[in-house]
């Protein structure tokens, strides 16, 4: 019995001592341990207790007599990778992602040739990528993301032909994107995005045909997108945006049959939309934004039944919005914003009912169906950006309304006109013809959209003469481009056979301002500490022998001019002012007996100075069957520029 009994014995310690893992595998435990101030761990059950596969160390996975898998995501590891993990020489799975791990990669990693899967990704990881890790020939996913790798990425990658994953994705990394790359026939996801990348885009990327997921984002890339991508015909993500890359948007893509995404947002990409891409059934989120990208929408779009995101601002698109784009009943959201585009928004897009956000700012379009009107602004652009909570119409370049002739006389015509809705950044534009069909040249570009009146002499008497207006809004912080309207419709004056000469002069003077200090706001746009106290006087004179009854002057104040108030004194000869005294714009028709005069005098505060400063104008036309002998003096125009008291300029 008691021989029995030794033999059991002896049996069970033969098979303990058979069961333990090596004892170089264990070392590479224990090394990681002390070097990654195991002590501290989120969780360190068992470690350092026995063997580490008989007591079951917390994130150890083995297999027959040897550790096969290490698990330490997020689990507070600070410190350093050990080179003994290089010992162990059968293991398939190495996480240590989210932790806190610094120094290099130790290229002893590289003798783990059973590696499948490689995660350091989430770690202060820094130097270079040991070019050592293309030993690992069964390596499946290498993820060394959202580190602080610096270097080139090495050649020798391109060997890991078992690689499905490749994720370098922020760091620093530069240099360019090694041709090599593209023998990883077997690549799944490509992610090298949010590093400073370089030179061009290889077109052997084009030859991963099992490829789902390209992103190249957020790097220094340039030079044109090969052709070669339209290859990918498994491609589901592509994303190139936030680069340098120029040249047009290759046709091949609409090849892409499987996308689902794609992001070209960003670079400098040039000429028009290829309507190939219409093509992409399966595309749901499609973002151009921030390119240099010029025609038309293409109607094409309307086709692709399961897009939910469509952002094609800040580009130089022109021409109308494609009645088409209201067949996209997912569509969720539609940004168009800061682009030329003009014309009749279409009444299609109230289809559009899955719609969360329309952005239309910054463009030349309009609309009188007031269904269309509350459908747009009952879905605004996010409210982070400037005029959002506006009506729609409200940053649109229109030609202003209400054209209509004021006075005329033997010579001169003179117009007037509503200012626009949105007044701010540009002008109009008068042309004229002496035929109804044309051809209209310029005669006259106002200095801001506040002034709204004009004469126009040197004219034959008893002629027939037909004006059009356009507005244009010049490039400023929020859209590149050059916006104009179209043209109003023609307005036809005859001049009369005779008139009686007069002579109309407006003179500003006292332009006053106190110094202030300037601040930046969230928008680029300068802004007062305070506001600034402005002030300024406008002479009135009727500089003829001629007494006037119903002069037309006309003062719409700045936009950006606030608390205003004005009075209106030093009349002389018999003028009459108006009113005493007010506070919104000056829009009279003035009694002036001959040499007479009166003035405003105007003040104001102010704390937001757009790009041009604060443009000051005003105009005055004479009665009908007046002809004035200076039209020069009829209009005035100063643009003044806040002088801030720390010396910063505009």
């Amino acid at each position: 019995m008691k021989l029995k009994f030794l033999m059991t014995l002896t049996v069970l310690l033969s098979t303990s001592a058979w069961a333990a893992v090596p004892q170089a595998e264990r070392n590479a435990l224990v090394a990681l341990y002390n070097s990654t101030d195991g002590a501290n761990w989120s969780d360190n059950t068992n470690w350092l207790v026995g063997d580490p596969c008989d007591n079951s160390w917390f994130g150890i996975v083995c297999g027959t007599n040897t550790i096969t898998e290490i698990s330490m995501g997020s689990n507070n590891l600070v410190g350093i990778i050990p080179v003994e993990l290089g010992n162990l020489s059968n293991l398939q799975r190495l996480n240590l992602t989210l932790n806190q791990l610094s120094g290099t990669i130790p290229k002893e990693l590289s003798n783990l040739s059973n590696l499948n899967y490689l995660y350091l990704t989430s770690n202060r990881l820094s130097g270079s990528i040991p070019k050592e890790l293309s030993n690992l020939s069964n390596l499946q996913s290498l993820n060394l993301s959202r580190n602080q790798l610096s270097g080139t990425i090495p050649k020798e990658l391109g060997n890991l032909s078992n690689l499905r994953e490749l994720s370098l994705f922020t760091n620093q990394l530069y240099g360019s994107i090694p041709v090599e790359l593209g023998n990883l026939s077997n690549l799944y996801y490509l992610f090298l995005e949010s590093n400073q990348l370089n030179g061009s885009i290889p077109i052997e990327l084009g030859n991963l045909s099992d490829l789902h997921y390209l992103r190249l984002n957020s790097n220094r890339l340039s030079g044109t997108i090969p052709g070669e991508l339209g290859n990918l015909s498994n491609l589901q993500n592509l994303n190139l945006g936030r680069n340098q890359l120029s040249g047009s948007i290759p046709v091949e893509l609409g090849s892409l049959s499987n996308l689902q995404h794609l992001y070209l947002y960003s670079n400098q990409l040039s000429g028009s939309i290829p309507v190939e891409l219409g093509n992409l059934s399966n595309l749901s989120w499609f973002n151009l934004n921030s390119n240099q990208l010029s025609g038309s929408i293409p109607v094409e779009l309307g086709n692709l039944s399961n897009l939910e995101r469509l952002f094609l601002n800040s580009n130089q698109l022109s021409g109308s919005i494609p009645v088409e784009l209201g067949n996209l009943t997912n569509l969720q959201y539609l940004y168009l914003n800061s682009n030329q585009l003009t014309g009749l928004i279409p009444a299609s897009l109230t289809n559009l009912s899955s719609l969360v956000s329309i952005d239309t700012r910054f463009n030349a379009l309009y609309s009188n169906n007031t269904a269309v009107n509350d459908f747009i602004n009952a879905r605004p652009c996010w409210s982070g950006n400037p005029f959002c909570s506006e009506d729609w119409q409200y940053t649109q370049t229109q030609f202003p309304a209400n054209i209509q002739v004021i006075a005329s006389s033997d010579n001169s015509i003179s117009l007037q006109w509503d200012e626009t809705t949105y007044q701010a950044h540009g002008h109009y534009k008068i042309m004229m013809a002496e035929n109804l069909t044309g051809p209209y040249s310029e005669v006259y570009q106002t200095s801001s959209k506040n002034e709204v009146m004009y004469t126009h002499g040197g004219l034959n008497p008893n002629q027939t003469y037909y004006f059009k207006l356009i507005t244009d809004t010049i490039p400023h912080v929020y859209n590149s481009n050059l916006v104009t309207s179209v043209e109003s419709v023609a307005l036809s004056e005859t001049t009369a056979a005779s008139a009686t000469p007069t002579n109309l002069t407006l003179t500003i003077s006292g332009v006053q301002q106190t110094p202030a200090q300037a601040s930046v706001v969230k928008v680029p746009v300068l802004k007062a500490a305070s506001l600034v106290d402005i002030s300024y006087s406008i002479q009135v004179s009727n500089d003829s022998a001629e007494s006037l009854t119903g002069a037309t002057f006309v003062h719409l104040l700045p936009d950006d001019l606030l608390n205003v108030a004005w009075t209106c004194d030093n009349e002389t000869n018999g003028a009459f002012c108006p009113a005493t005294n007010g506070g919104g714009n000056l829009n009279y028709l003035l009694d002036l007996p001959a040499n007479s005069s009166m003035t405003f005098n105007i003040t104001g505060q102010s704390d937001v100075i757009d790009a041009g400063g604060l443009i000051i104008v005003a105009s005055i036309a004479p009665p009908d069957g007046y002809s004035d002998t200076d039209i020069d003096t009829n209009s005035v125009s100063v643009n003044l520029d806040v002088i801030y008291a720390n010396g910063f300029e505009q």
